[in-house]
């Protein structure tokens, strides 16, 4: 996390990289709240941990966690109070992990400091979506997006519209040759697939498009790669050189750049470029595809990936955790693997 402070502070204030390297979390919000005053002396600085659920996913044990939660603590603790507010999100399946950062801190949250992200009202799903499609320069037939929001995309359940949904509608949309969405009415929806199967055909056709099935093998498994498959999270933005690195087995350097440039293309966007320090990192769009990807990538690829996968996965959390016997492979995944021996790439038995 304090690499990605670091970066937001130097983005965000223009201070030089080299000023911030050795400073901890408290230094760090000293120095950006003293720039803010400067500039702007009303507003208070809010620092935004978006996609939180990742500080528990990446550093899996709590002793990996502890440098920051106690700089955490620190800040928290200080006299007189940072001119600092700190917002933390992350989804809503995975908030009791927060329960260490309150053991941590000592607090304990108010109604008004702890709050769900609500869904839309149709009305107001339909003047997002109509502003997204605006930016797009895309014409449309704005009483069908007010039908579809109420038919299509409101929950049958509660009547809301989630912000989810709408977004990869848009996104869809958005990224399309313009050739083919210059206006947005029932016919394009239709032919985008409607709601049912909304990801999977997305995925599909795009991948599709790919020209050789070596191509698309290689898509995917760069998808995957980008992907934490065990508990179904984004892992997070990696280097090209990581990627390489981490797909050794399955696919050659030039491979790894090929996939991924296709991936950034503005007509299909199913990777985002993303700094991480002063390099170029790439992050999957989205996490609400993962099931998409997992459940193409199932049919798509052969029993022998499959298992360079897997195998590739548990050798690199193995070295990574000091050998630890906790990420041996177990029974199911030793079988998988012994079935496919002759096949694998570069491992000795």
């Amino acid at each position: 996390p304090l690499t990605s402070i670091r970066y937001a502070i130097h983005e965000q204030f223009a201070i030089p990289n080299e000023q911030l390297q050795t400073l901890g979390l408290v230094s760090l919000l000293e120095l950006a709240a003293n720039y803010q005053q400067q500039s702007e002396p009303s507003k208070t600085l809010i620092l935004i941990l978006d996609q939180f659920e990742q500080f528990f996913a990446h550093q899996r044990y709590k002793e990996d966690r502890k440098p920051f939660v106690e700089a955490l603590n620190e800040w928290y603790r200080q006299q007189p109070p940072h001119p600092v507010k700190i917002l933390v999100s992350l989804r809503s399946d995975l908030a009791g992990r927060m329960v260490e950062l309150q053991n941590g801190l000592g607090y304990t949250l108010g109604p008004n400091q702890n709050f769900m992200l609500e869904k839309f009202e149709p009305n107001e799903a339909a003047e997002v979506f109509r502003i997204i499609i605006e930016q797009e320069t895309i014409e449309y037939d704005q009483m069908f997006i007010e039908e579809l929001c109420n038919d299509e995309l409101a929950n049958r359940r509660d009547g809301m519209v989630s912000p989810v949904e709408l977004q990869i509608l848009a996104w869809m949309i958005a990224g399309s040759n313009s050739s083919k969405c210059e206006y947005f009415d029932r016919s394009t929806f239709q032919r985008f697939g409607g709601v049912e199967g909304l990801l999977n055909r997305f995925l599909e056709r795009i991948l599709k498009s790919r020209d050789t099935e070596d191509r698309r093998q290689s898509t995917l498994k760069l998808l995957l790669a980008l992907i934490d498959l065990d508990i179904n999270l984004r892992i997070g933005i990696l280097t090209e050189l990581e990627l390489q690195k981490k797909l050794t087995a399955s696919l050659t350097p030039t491979e790894v750049s090929e996939a991924l440039q296709w991936l950034i293309r503005p007509d299909v966007r199913l990777v985002t470029p993303r700094s991480k320090g002063k390099e170029q990192g790439y992050e999957l769009i989205h996490e609400r595809i993962i099931p998409a990807i997992r459940s193409l990538s199932g049919q798509a690829l052969t029993e022998v990936d499959q298992a360079n996968q897997l195998l590739q996965r548990r050798v690199n959390e193995w070295l990574g955790n000091n050998r630890s016997t906790r990420y041996q492979l177990n029974w199911h995944e030793l079988r998988q693997v012994l079935k496919q021996k002759p096949y694998l790439r570069n491992f000795i038995f």
